[in-house]
C-alpha cells in the first residue's frame, strides 16, 4: 500500500508540475540587478586612511625641530651633551683607521633645514592636490 501511494502521489506531483507555467524574469531584470550592485559599491566608498596618523607626525615634526635647533645652538666650546658617545667616538678616533670628526660646516646645517621646510611643504601640497583629485 506504501508504494500504491508513493505512485500516485508521484504522478499528482508530475500533474501539477506541468501544468504550472515558468516564471520567467521581466526583461530588464539584468539591467536592474547591476544597477543595484553599481548603486551599492557606488556606497562602498574606500575610506583614505594614512600610514602615519596626524600624532606621529608632529613626534616626527617635532623631533627634527629639536634636532635642527640643537644643531644651530650648539657651542663648540660646550660639554658634551652625551659624554660617553663621545668618549666612544674618541676611541674610535684613536685607532687612526678612521677620520671621524663631529664638525658639521655651516652649508650643511642650512641644507637640512631648508631640505626640511620644502618636505613638509612639498607633503602638504600633495595631499592637497590627490585630495581634490580623488574626491571629483
Amino acid at each position: 500500500m506504501n508504494e500504491r501511494e508513493d505512485k500516485d502521489n508521484d504522478i499528482f506531483l508530475r500533474n501539477t508540475l506541468r501544468n504550472i507555467p515558468l516564471n520567467t524574469p521581466s526583461d530588464d531584470f539584468t539591467d536592474r540587478v547591476m544597477d543595484r550592485i553599481y548603486a551599492e559599491q557606488a556606497n562602498k566608498m574606500i575610506r583614505y586612511s594614512p600610514l602615519i596618523s596626524l600624532k606621529g607626525w608632529l613626534a616626527i615634526a617635532g623631533m627634527n625641530l629639536l634636532m635642527v635647533t640643537y644643531l644651530i645652538r650648539a657651542d663648540k666650546n660646550e660639554s658634551p651633551a652625551w659624554p660617553y658617545l663621545n668618549a666612544f667616538f674618541d676611541k674610535i678616533k684613536d685607532l687612526k683607521v678612521l677620520h671621524f670628526s663631529f664638525d658639521y660646516p655651516e652649508t650643511l646645517k642650512y641644507g637640512f633645514i631648508f631640505l626640511a621646510v620644502m618636505l613638509l611643504f612639498q607633503v602638504s601640497f600633495l595631499k592637497k592636490h590627490f585630495d581634490k583629485h580623488l574626491n571629483s
